[in-house]
């Protein structure tokens, strides 16, 4: 008995295979004969789920970035006015970094070819963590003198740039110490974050 096609397998496939490529080379780096390809289906079964290129395009933004802002909301959301509450959004958000590295590189891509379409929910999602910030300021646990606009992307950059710049002081072929680095890279940073880079006077 032959098995009938599951379309919604079928979609599945052809999702994961063109947030692949377009992670891996951009909108415009990427054709459908590729996405066709890697998701080892017919160009034509691509054109009747999703339409033209830049549907599918505009899907796997909706679907990647949408599975970001919903557990960056979900953070916040949870974060409480005390230090214990950020780190955990922060190792949270670490985390989800480090297990959807295609994330990073579609914001990337997005951000050089067309910058002006960086989504609503994304710009949103910074006026959040903005309150979120403004929120431990005022509970007297973040210095108040630094607009938190200002707070919030040094410590988005701090986490982000470790994905960007880890293979300079790691080798990434080995799964064990990628993740030792990792949670050394993390503490330096709360450390840092909290405690300052400027060494103390010692006692006379």
């Amino acid at each position: 008995m032959t098995r009938r096609p599951d379309p919604a397998a079928s979609r599945r496939s052809i999702l994961d295979a063109a947030r692949e490529c377009f992670s891996a080379t951009g909108y415009a780096g990427t054709s459908m004969h590729d996405i066709a390809k890697a998701a080892g289906v017919t160009q034509s079964l691509i054109h009747h789920h999703f339409g033209p290129k830049d549907a599918l395009w505009a899907e796997v933004r909706r679907h990647a970035f949408g599975q970001y802002v919903q557990q960056q909301r979900q953070l916040i959301q949870a974060v409480t006015a005390e230090p214990t509450g950020l780190r955990t959004a922060i190792d949270a958000y670490f985390r989800f970094l480090s297990t959807h590295p295609d994330v990073l590189r579609l914001v990337a891509w997005l951000e050089l070819d067309e910058p002006a379409k960086l989504s609503d929910d994304l710009l949103q999602l910074h006026t959040e963590g903005e309150a979120m910030v403004e929120d431990l300021q005022a509970a007297g646990h973040l210095r108040r003198d630094l607009p938190a606009r200002f707070v919030l992307v040094a410590l988005l950059t701090l986490i982000r740039n470790w994905f960007e710049e880890r293979n300079v002081v790691q080798d990434e072929s080995d799964p064990q110490q990628v993740a030792e680095i990792d949670a050394a890279y993390q503490n330096g940073l709360w450390i840092a974050f909290t405690e300052g880079l400027l060494a103390r006077p010692r006692a006379a």
